[in-house]
């Protein structure tokens, strides 16, 4: 009689905790959809707040007064072909700093900017010394696939090139976080003209299809990467080539 009633008491037991482990685990995992779904919705107020500051900036852009008339005529020639920057900078004078062109990173279009996904035009110049000492106030990019054994040959090319690993739509973020390996990344390059810039990552596309099975990497192929890059930049300079590029028309862009 005993041994049935501690068997009974057990089993009672048993019940009581798992029903409490039950509860507990609904609570916490409706708590984490409520932190979820209030993130999306601050994100997605956020995005509007931006949008609608921006959009306001765009329909009233002569109350503003930019920091200098290059970013001015910049600014015109590229609304006039692609239409309102996505995202314009001020500084607390509320003068323009900056414009740019990238689309929201949930969306999974690539080469919105006729074949461009980011261009950022600065107020700002830096320079570069190599192939020779150029001006750069303009930032363009394009999601391409780079294998690991090039992102040093790549870099070392030109300083003017960057690669963002992670700032790529979410579903190649998420993929990258389950997995560790990039589907895409984002291949940044300051220039002076967006034809100059399409040719810079068009020269980096050519010599990844060229060297992707080429794993056996040494210092020599940076500097192959480096010598060509010079080549082909210093030949649009003086001689005005340039190649044919499938995703970009520089008429496009009224250049």
């Amino acid at each position: 009689m005993n041994i049935t009633l501690e068997l009974t008491y057990l089993f009672i037991g048993i019940c009581v905790i798992s029903s409490i482990i039950y509860i507990y685990t609904d609570i916490i995992e409706h708590k984490s959809t409520v932190i979820e779904t209030n993130k999306s919705i601050i994100r997605n107020i956020n995005n509007d707040i931006n949008n609608d500051i921006n959009n306001d900036i765009n329909n009233d852009i002569n109350n503003y007064n930019f920091i200098n008339n290059t970013l001015k005529v910049q600014y015109i020639q590229l609304k006039k072909y692609i239409g309102n920057p996505d995202l314009i900078q001020l500084n607390n004078k509320n003068e323009i700093e900056s414009i740019s062109y990238m689309k929201s990173l949930k969306s999974n279009e690539l080469g919105k900017y006729n074949g461009f996904d980011f261009i950022k035009v600065n107020s700002n110049i830096v320079y570069s010394q190599h192939p020779q000492i150029l001006f750069n106030n303009m930032i363009v990019g394009k999601y391409i696939f780079i294998p690991d054994h090039l992102y040093g040959p790549i870099l070392y090319a030109s300083s003017t090139l960057s690669i963002d690993q992670l700032n790529v739509p979410d579903k190649y973020n998420i993929h990258y976080k389950d997995t560790g390996k990039h589907k895409l990344v984002l291949l940044n390059c300051y220039c002076n003209s967006l034809v100059l810039g399409a040719i810079t990552i068009h020269f980096i596309e050519k010599m990844i299809q060229k060297y992707k099975k080429n794993t056996d990497v040494s210092f020599k192929l940076n500097i192959l990467f480096k010598d060509e890059y010079d080549k082909i930049i210093l030949n649009y300079i003086y001689n005005n080539t340039i190649e044919e590029i499938p995703w970009f028309k520089h008429e496009n862009f009224g250049e």
